[in-house]
This record gives structure tokens, C-alpha cells and sequence, in this order.
């Protein structure tokens, strides 16, 4: 499991140094660094140079930390000793020079103890799990856990109200630096963290990567294949022979197969969960497979069920109140599913969409951040009723949303994302990306994103015109799939059916509605819309039981000493217990 937790403090430790495989300590910096170790270069969790007085921790990769050793001609094979030759020497103790050269999904700390400075840096795509800090009377204290930062500064644990009200509007992350946790923030995507220990201050440093300069048609020609280059480099780096995929009926898992197989990857294990209802796409999976040879693909499915729900508080133990997305449960089997098939890393599609989507780099990233505004909700016959009325016809009204497939709460967020959000941070590359990682890390599962990668962001920026929808792109990615196989594929929709879940669990959402604590997340004429008809609701409902769970898993202090523990084995029954929903 990757983890990382660490103090910068503002006055000077013994000046002995405390070296150990996971712990270091010395001079103003305090460390626990912990690695899955699914690299052949990621054995070390840090690296201290006593020469240069400057360590070095990674949590997640450096897709091109091999060339970039090569090039300098560093005598290494792990990376963090690379990096720190790097920024070292190569960069001059630049950290943005240091990241100008770094391509991949990583956090990288540095700390400088000549300088007495520390970099809580990542690339341009972010860090794939959280990284929280806060400030004490003893120092900075981060961590990509929310509960071993809050079990080591012991501060006052409480909801912080605007992310709360943030977290319900935007409906799946809170979009700026704040958390759920008063007094803890998040490094945001893009967005560096400069800790100048004498001053006792920090500051801000943005990083968006280089725009590389590609012409419309050197990218065109290079789209498809540097996602390709990526797939190869990222699989010839890892440590076992066997490869996990997660794989839909969609066209980036697809190409992800395609360059694995066409590597010579021995053993392909192509992961895919059905989500129950209309959202089962193994047999569109399974008709692909076809075109593969079965002695090098197999194919591992598992079907969701409503006995699923049951592992919510464990859900919510695992993502510390960062993002909720309806298909939390469905990344729970797959990552069981993973992990109980031995895999230790999993190529992901995530990432495709606003990579290609969005304008990533210099001048770019236009991205939302809803105003700390009340959350609109409105039931799908207020919905349909307004649009009745505006037309003068039910059938135009009916017709609309049978067309759309949308609820009333789709509606009226995608209303409220339009008319009050404004530019802010790339929360949705940092959604994709942490709903993954924070449950495949739990399992001790390293994903990785071929999508994420600089060359095939700066493709993607002069394409943007003719590449809505991924127009382009998939037009692209048919010429090298094939006809066969492309005839096959289609866009990858919802995967999981959140109506079943909410219909086999209507209990727990109706113990829920009648307590208290829905009146602390939201407005009375929300709650008396949500409680005469909960089923036009359910992500909605959905955000109050995670926060409920939060608050009692996370927040209580009941459940302190199991903090360490990636898991907690804990029924919702028996979480709440004889407790009530106030």
C-alpha cells in the first residue's frame, strides 16, 4: 500500500539522523514513506542524500524515469535516488526545472535542508492519491491519509460547512482546496506547495507542463501512438509478467488491449465488472475477445448485487470524504476482484476523457468550481412539468427526457453547472484519477493511466476544434483497431445501476430521511422535496448516507484505533447500531 505521512517542522530536531526503510527523520523534516513496489524502480520509499542535504520521496510513477536516468547518465535504477541526482545537480535545486523533465502521475516531495525548504510537488496531471495538509504550532503536517493526519496533529475534528454544501452542489468532489474537515486541505491539480521553514510561511506555485509546440498535423499522426508508447513503457517496467486490465465495450480500454497484446504480453487479465440492469457490457466485452488469442486473455467478470451495498462503510473508509460517485461500489468489486486474482497494477482508460477533452498545459484548463451557493435540487415531475408548461405539451416534455435519459437532480445540476460555475482548478482529471487509485491503493494495487501522459496532452491541445466528443480521436483509433474489432465498440456509459441498488436498499435511505442529520447537509425545502419523493433522489441520498457514515467512521473517534488499518470490517447495522440517523 502507498502511503505517506510527514511533518515539516519549524524548529530544528536533533541533528542525528534516524534512517530506516520507511521512516526518516532529520533536522526540520519527520517521514513515514510506505510503497507497493510494483516497479522495477520503486523499491525505495525515499532517498536521502547526506552530500547535497536533500531528500527525495515519489508516490506514484515517473513514466520516463529510465530515459531520464540515461540521458544524465545517473548511476541508479531507483527512482527517488534519480530524482534527487536530478534536481540536485541536472535542475540546479529548481523544483520547476526538476518537473519540466519529470513526465508521468506522481507526487514528488523534496526537501532541501541547506535551503531549508520543502516542495510538496506533482505533475501536471496531479497525484494520484490525496495529499492533505494542515498547519500546527509545530509545524506543516501532510499525508495521502485523512486519518493518520488527523490521528497525528489530533486537531478538533468537525465539518467544514461551505465544502460540505460545495460537496452536495457539485455532487462528487469538493472542487477547491478545502475538504470536508475544517482545518485540512488538499493539494489541488496543478498546484504546488513551497514550505519556507524560517519564515514559517508557504506558498502557491502553479505548474502546468510545456506546451510542446505540435502542429495540428504532427499531432494527428502521433495521437493514438503515444498513448501506444505509453502502454509499452509503463508494461516493461513492472516487476510481475501478468497484466491487468480493466476493459469495457468503450475505445480507450480497447486501445489499451490492443498495445498490450501487440507488446507481447504473455498474460492479459481483462477485468470487467457488470453492473447489473442495462449496464452490463460483458457480453459486448466477450464478443471483443474474440478477435484475441483465449491462452493470452482472460477474461475475469464479477456481477454486482444489491448484498454489495453492505460494504458502504468500508467504501467511505477508503475514500476519507475526498470524492462519491455512484459507481463506488462497482471500483470495490473490481479492485477485489484485482486483488484477489494477485494483481498488483491495472492499466485504466480513466483519464481519456479530459485529457482529450480538456485543454491541458500553458494558457489552458477550462474547469469548473461551483459557487458556495445552495444546492439546486428539483424531483423529476417539478422537471417535467416546467418543460409541459413552456411548450404547452406533455408529449414534447416526455419525448425531452426520455430522449435525454435524464433525472430531475441530472437536470437541474447540469442547469446550476452552467449558470454558476466558474474556472478554478481541473477537478475532473483529479476526480477521474483519485476514484480509482484511493480504492485499488486499499487493495495494495498501483493503477496506471497511458492517457495521462505529456505527449498525448499536447497532442490533444491543437486538436481540440475538430476532436468534440473525441470525434477525432476515435476516428483515429478505428483506423488502428480495425474494422472488426471497432464494429464492436461503442461509448461506455453508467456503470452500475444506481436505481436497482437504491430500490434493494430503500431502508437504510428511509431510516435516513426521517432522522436529523439530513437537515445539517441541506435546506429545509430540500428535505421535505427529497422526503415526498426519495426515489427522484438517489445520488442525492447517496451523498447524505456517505456523510452520515463519515461523520460517525471518521470524525467520531469510535473507530480511532482501527485508523491504521486500509479496511474496516464493519456492516452499515453495525456501525450505526442502536444509533440513531441524529
Amino acid at each position: 500500500m502507498n502511503r505517506l505521512t510527514g511533518t515539516i517542522l519549524w524548529n530544528r530536531t536533533n541533528e542525528t539522523t534516524v534512517a530506516e526503510d520507511t521512516k526518516f527523520s532529520h533536522s526540520h523534516l519527520e517521514l513515514v514513506a510506505e510503497r507497493t513496489n510494483v516497479f522495477a524502480f520503486d523499491e525505495a520509499g525515499y532517498h536521502y542524500n547526506a552530500a547535497t542535504g536533500v531528500l527525495v520521496s515519489i508516490m506514484g510513477y515517473v513514466t520516463n524515469i529510465y530515459d531520464l536516468r540515461d540521458r544524465y547518465g545517473i548511476d541508479s535504477s531507483r527512482d527517488v535516488e534519480i530524482v534527487e541526482r536530478l534536481y540536485s545537480t541536472v535542475a540546479d535545486r529548481s523544483i520547476m526545472a526538476l518537473l519540466d523533465v519529470m513526465d508521468g502521475v506522481f507526487f514528488v516531495l523534496v526537501y532541501d535542508d541547506p535551503q531549508e525548504r520543502a516542495h510538496l510537488a506533482q505533475s501536471e496531471f496531479g497525484c494520484p492519491l490525496p495529499v492533505y495538509y494542515t498547519n500546527t504550532p509545530e509545524g506543516l503536517v501532510f499525508s495521502t491519509s485523512m486519518k493518520l493526519l488527523l490521528q497525528k496533529t489530533g486537531i478538533k475534528r468537525r465539518f467544514h460547512r461551505p465544502a460540505v454544501k460545495d460537496f452536495m452542489s457539485y455532487g462528487e468532489i469538493v472542487s477547491d482546496e478545502n475538504t470536508i474537515v475544517e482545518g485540512v486541505k488538499k493539494l489541488v491539480t496543478q498546484r504546488n506547495l513551497i514550505v519556507d521553514v524560517p519564515s514559517r510561511k508557504m506558498r502557491y506555485e502553479s505548474f502546468r507542463g510545456r506546451d510542446g509546440g505540435v502542429t495540428r498535423e504532427e499531432a494527428e499522426a502521433r495521437l493514438i501512438y503515444s498513448v501506444g508508447n505509453t502502454v509499452t513503457k509503463l508494461s516493461r517496467q513492472l516487476r510481475s509478467h501478468d497484466r491487468f486490465l480493466t476493459l469495457t465495450a468503450g475505445w480507450d480500454s480497447n486501445l489499451i488491449l490492443s498495445f498490450l497484446y501487440g507488446d507481447g504480453a504473455p498474460r492479459i487479465n481483462a477485468v470487467t465488472i457488470n453492473g447489473g440492469g442495462t449496464t452490463n457490457e460483458v457480453p459486448s466485452v466477450e464478443h471483443v475477445l474474440r478477435f484475441y488469442s483465449s491462452d493470452r486473455v482472460k477474461h475475469l467478470t464479477e456481477t454486482m448485487d444489491s448484498s454489495l451495498f453492505d460494504f458502504m462503510p468500508n467504501v467511505v473508509w477508503i475514500y476519507e470524504g475526498y470524492m462519491v460517485q455512484c459507481g463506488m461500489l462497482l471500483r470495490y468489486a473490481l479492485a477485489r476482484l484485482i486483488g484477489g486474482a494477485g494483481g498488483n497494477a491495472v492499466f485504466l482508460g480513466s483519464g481519456a476523457d479530459p485529457i482529450l477533452n480538456t485543454e491541458m498545459g500553458p494558457g489552458g484548463n477550462r474547469v469548473y468550481e461551483p459557487y458556495a451557493d445552495t444546492v439546486s435540487l428539483g424531483s423529476l415531475s417539478e422537471v417535467k412539468r416546467t418543460v409541459r408548461n413552456m411548450c404547452k405539451s406533455g408529449l414534447i416534455g416526455d419525448l425531452y427526457f426520455a430522449v435525454k435519459g435524464e433525472t430531475g437532480e441530472q437536470w437541474m445540476r447540469r442547469k446550476s453547472l452552467r449558470a454558476g460555475f466558474r474556472e478554478r482548478y481541473n477537478t475532473q482529471i483529479d476526480y477521474n484519477m483519485k476514484m480509482h487509485e484511493l480504492m485499488l491503493n486499499s487493495f495494495g494495487i498501483q493503477g496506471l493511466y497511458p492517457f495521462m501522459n505529456r505527449d498525448t496532452a499536447q497532442c490533444a491541445r491543437p486538436l481540440r476544434p475538430w476532436n468534440d466528443s473525441k470525434s477525432l480521436y476515435k476516428e483515429k483509433a478505428r483506423e488502428y483497431l480495425g474494422p472488426d474489432i471497432s464494429r464492436v465498440l461503442k461509448k461506455s456509459g453508467s456503470v452500475v445501476d444506481t436505481e436497482s441498488l437504491f430500490d434493494a436498499n430503500r431502508h437504510w435511505f428511509a431510516e435516513m430521511t426521517s432522522g436529523e442529520f439530513i437537515r445539517e447537509v441541506l435546506t429545509p425545502r430540500q428535505v421535505s422535496r427529497i422526503r415526498a419523493n426519495p426515489a427522484d433522489y438517489p445520488s442525492s441520498l447517496l451523498r447524505v448516507l456517505y456523510l452520515c457514515l463519515f461523520e460517525r467512521l471518521i470524525l467520531s473517534g469510535d473507530f480511532d484505533d482501527q485508523f491504521g488499518k486500509a479496511h474496516v470490517a464493519a456492516s452499515l447495522a453495525a456501525v450505526f447500531g442502536q444509533r440513531t440517523w441524529s
